[in-house]
């Protein structure tokens, strides 16, 4: 089996059908063609060609299942548009929308979110105890979208059962639990006086 490129349709023939990501020994030649195409490339058109950029491209296409189809390089980012930055907003919505749904913890942070946010407002908090409280909060809510989006993507990257993907995903769970504790420690040092302060008032 030997490898071919074609300029003309710029694609990789193999002697035979068997696709050239089909093969490890393949694999190894085509990225070594494609290196030295888009090296030369970068000494005709002056431009700076990083071998990371061309593995990112490689593995996309390998990843991606593509047949005989040289990737390209990354486009270059899209002007700037407000409608593109709505639509922006509208996927962090949508995220945090899936977080709220499908992570039972995400609703025990709701409600301890509500209840700081009704205490705060009764016992008439200054700004540098909200200020506090809200990052403390904001650290909670924002280690539990990652440790959502971490197991996402290892759901998909591996649906069976791997000891690497649960100590990873434990790993993300710890990081919650840490931001939690220290919010927990924020919001006693803050809150704590105002809520020994009411009791003691009530009841004696």
């Amino acid at each position: 089996m030997f490898l071919k490129y074609s300029k003309r349709s710029k694609q990789f023939c193999v002697n035979g059908e068997e696709s050239i990501f089909n093969s490890k020994v393949i694999l190894v030649r085509a990225k070594r063609v494609l290196k030295s195409m888009w090296v030369e490339r970068g000494r005709r058109t002056g431009e700076k060609t990083k071998m990371e950029k061309v593995d990112l491209a490689f593995t996309m296409a390998y990843t991606s299942g593509m047949n005989n189809v040289v990737p390209e390089f990354p486009k270059n980012p899209s002007p700037f548009a407000i409608r593109g930055r709505i639509r922006s907003f509208k996927y962090a919505f949508a995220g945090v929308w899936t977080m709220l749904k499908t992570q039972h913890n995400a609703w025990i942070h709701a409600m301890a979110t509500a209840a700081i946010a009704v205490l705060g407002a009764f016992f008439g908090l200054s700004d540098w105890e909200w200020c506090c409280l809200v990052l403390a909060v904001m650290a909670v809510w924002t280690a539990e979208a990652l440790n959502t989006a971490l197991e996402l993507l290892a759901d998909v990257a591996s649906p069976e059962f791997h000891p690497l993907v649960k100590q990873a995903k434990d790993v993300a769970a710890g990081a919650v639990l840490i931001a939690a504790i220290g919010s927990a420690v924020i919001g006693g040092l803050v809150l704590g006086p105002y809520v020994l302060r009411f009791l003691r008032e009530a009841l004696f």
